[in-house]
């Protein structure tokens, strides 16, 4: 698994697949080190590798490497509650890991999508006004277009691999699934 962080988001890469996404201002504000361990974080929650089985992550940070492989660290706070919750999710699903370095140049398809230019419908209703129309319409179950920077509800539907979505593609997915559903889709996708 090839992992990668730049300012504005993360990237991963794993068999044939790869997934992106973006920081919330809280995690762009943290240091390079942090947003590259939770850049391993975010892409095994993405891709979820099968229980009782071992994963190389691949990173050109040799801080996130040593506290990958060191079980955490006492030079960051930070840091080490970052790789604890890292490894405490590892345990939960049965996976081990073990981090080795890569120089970058060797890692261009994360670095790629840690780059990637915002995506120009992503975007999200003003959540007070979410809360006018949740409380005319609600409660909603699912926010059916969304990502883990935009979700206005715990459960939403992302429209590419997400660490924490509960499904992908909100077109491809029977809606009459949820019960009272939101759909604030981008602009582009109304007619369909």
């Amino acid at each position: 698994m090839f992992v990668d962080a730049s300012n504005t988001g993360w990237g991963c890469s794993w068999k044939h697949h790869r997934a992106h996404g973006y920081w919330t201002a809280q995690e762009a504000a943290q240091s390079i080190n942090w947003r590259e361990l939770k850049a391993a974080h975010l892409a095994l929650k993405t891709f979820h590798p099968p229980p009782n089985s071992t994963v190389l992550i691949r990173t050109d940070n040799t801080t996130s490497l040593s506290y990958i492989n060191k079980q955490g660290g006492t030079r960051s706070l930070p840091l080490l509650e970052l790789a604890t919750e890292v490894w405490t999710w590892c345990l939960q699903h049965k996976i081990m890991i073990q981090a080795q370095h890569i120089q970058g140049l060797h890692n261009k398809i994360a670095d790629f999508e840690s780059r990637r230019q915002f995506f120009k419908n992503q975007w999200m209703i003003k959540p007070h006004i979410f809360q006018q129309i949740q409380q005319t319409w609600g409660p909603f179950s699912i926010d059916l277009f969304a990502d883990r920077t935009t979700r206005l509800l715990p459960n939403y539907v992302s429209w590419m691999p997400d660490p924490e979505a509960r499904y992908t593609d909100a077109l491809s997915i029977p809606w009459n699934n949820f019960l009272n559903p939101y759909a604030n889709p981008p602009w582009n996708l109304i007619s369909r």
